[in-house]
């Protein structure tokens, strides 16, 4: 075989390799997709996703998944274009009259997203549909084709004819007679049905929301504030657009509003900023935008209806942000409650007021001013997830003690399930010299200070330190030395019991603890001076 031959088949096969990866990419945008922002609302384990491309590609090749990468980005696309439009439309339909110099270009806008959505109606024959019945997702074509038929067909049809457009094709062809112009005003008014697809648009940003886990606090304060713009830029547009169709320009109304401020001749944008301040004060019933009250009739009409929108506005606004600043730190609420019901128990019991400050200083800091129950949230969750949060918040703790350094975490997950939490505020005796510790003690944060039996200081402890391990392990240990807060202190204690409990079915792992406390021991005591660990009396 010669080398031009070589070569060929090499290259015949990069070729080759190259179009099938390229087949590949292109055959995986229309399976469901592997990313979780994207199929999580379709399946709830890893492994149904690669179940469910299996049978997409074995039954239905064909069809395009509606948790695809390829629908995910179609329907944002879609969704930009739609909201746009929602901006765009009513202007166009209000403010610019087929005459226009410019409005060639509108109708080029107009012809582009009549398109896109001809062509989501084309991909929507093509899409699988959810069945929240059986929570699956159909992909046979039959069926998709009928129940789109049945649903959402027809209103996405006639809602995608781009009106606009075809009146202006047909008026550059043939010329109009002008009294054809009130028709073709009244023609751009079915290019309002495009917004029965905002319903579409919802459903798209709700699955955006769930994607990315926008806050639901901050989704209903952007939906009112976009919800109140929307109807202002509406109402606005609507302004004009009810003067203009009764008012022809062969015969302007004289007390119209648009013909007192003289706006007839006028740029598009001073005659939409006006309307602009013509619908303002009238939601908020300020005035009437033009100095005077409105005398016509599509005038006064317009007026009212604004008026009624600003009363609907106003209380949609109080509602929602009354429920949002009730929702806002809600756990800071339940802490002043929670305090404020402190406050009536003291009251009624008479309590000190030196013991008051104390019961108050303690809520502070054991809540820090967001009141929850961590117990029953921990309750609620699985065992494994549990068991993960607690080794989040004590594993560095318990590692941090070489008894428990060289444990596999089997036995540090059963620790941290026995560990209790405690808040001690400045000058709290946590042990006292001469009782049982029966516990070790594990300080997250603060300072504890080991005092001697007469009160000298001996050694002063911080967040990561732990004390007692000698009462934990070894049999009848006395302290001899006091343990009190420095400043406010949270502490995990581990008891001597839950701790026998855990290693009750290892005697042997007990046992080497038991050598290594021992050993600690001996070496506290040859060098005579307190570590910081208390140091145990016989």
């Amino acid at each position: 075989m010669s080398l031009e031959t070589i070569l060929s088949d090499m290259e015949r096969s990069a070729r080759s390799s190259w179009f099938q990866k390229l087949r590949r990419n292109l055959r995986n945008l229309f399976l469901i997709s592997i990313n979780p922002r994207i199929n999580g609302a379709a399946v709830r384990y890893g492994q149904a996703v690669f179940k469910e491309r299996q049978r997409q590609m074995e039954k239905y090749p064909r069809t395009i998944h509606p948790y695809s990468c390829f629908r995910w980005y179609w329907d944002i696309l879609l969704t930009i274009v739609l909201l746009f439009s929602l901006i765009e439309k009513p202007i166009q339909i209000a403010f610019y009259d087929i005459e226009e110099e410019g409005y060639f270009w509108v109708t080029v806008i107009s012809t582009v997203t009549s398109a896109l959505s001809f062509l989501d109606i084309a991909f929507n024959f093509c899409t699988g549909v959810p069945d929240v019945m059986s929570d699956t997702i159909i992909l046979e074509r039959s069926i998709i084709f009928s129940k789109y038929l049945r649903s959402w067909f027809f209103v996405d049809f006639f809602s995608s004819i781009p009106f606009d457009t075809i009146y202006y094709i047909l008026t550059s062809i043939e010329h109009v007679h002008p009294e054809h112009n009130l028709f073709f005003k009244f023609i751009r008014l079915l290019g309002l049905l495009k917004f029965f697809r905002l319903i579409r648009v919802v459903q798209c940003l709700k699955r955006i929301e769930q994607a990315f886990h926008i806050s639901e606090l901050r989704i209903r304060l952007i939906n009112l504030l976009v919800t109140i713009i929307t109807i202002i830029h509406w109402m606005s547009c609507f302004h004009w657009l009810s003067a203009d169709l009764f008012n022809p320009p062969e015969n302007r109304k004289a007390m119209s509003w648009i013909t007192k401020t003289k706006l007839w001749d006028k740029p598009v944008w001073l005659c939409y900023i006006n309307s602009v301040l013509r619908t303002v004060s009238n939601m908020v019933t300020s005035g009437y935008g033009g100095g005077e009250t409105p005398t016509e009739p599509e005038d006064i009409v317009m007026t009212l209806i604004s008026m009624a929108l600003g009363c609907t506005c106003f209380g949609l606004y109080i509602g929602t942000m009354g429920s949002i600043m009730q929702r806002v730190n809600a756990s800071g609420k339940k802490f002043d409650e929670m305090i404020l019901e402190v406050n009536e128990y003291m009251k009624f019991r008479n309590i000190p007021p030196r013991l008051q400050k104390r019961m108050l200083r303690y809520y502070e800091q054991r809540y820090r001013k967001h009141y929850f129950d961590e117990n029953q949230i921990l309750e609620n969750v699985s065992d494994v997830l549990r068991n993960d949060l607690l080794m989040h918040n004590c594993k560095h703790l318990i590692e941090n003690a070489p008894l428990f350094r060289d444990l596999p975490d089997s036995f540090l997950k059963m620790i941290v399930q026995k560990l209790t939490f405690q808040v001690y505020l400045p000058g709290d005796l946590i042990i006292e010299i001469g009782s049982d510790g029966q516990g070790m003690y594990f300080i997250q944060e603060g300072q504890v200070n080991i005092l001697s039996g007469d009160g000298h200081l001996i050694s002063t402890l911080d967040g990561g330190d732990y004390f007692g391990e000698g009462s934990l392990i070894l049999d009848n240990q006395k302290t001899n030395a006091n343990v009190t807060a420095k400043d406010y202190c949270d502490i995990y204690r581990l008891d001597r019991e839950d701790f026998m409990e855990v290693f009750v079915k290892h005697p042997e792992t007990l046992a080497k603890i038991k050598i290594l406390a021992q050993s600690r021991r001996a070496e506290t005591d040859m060098k005579t001076n307190v570590s910081k660990s208390l140091v145990f009396s016989e």
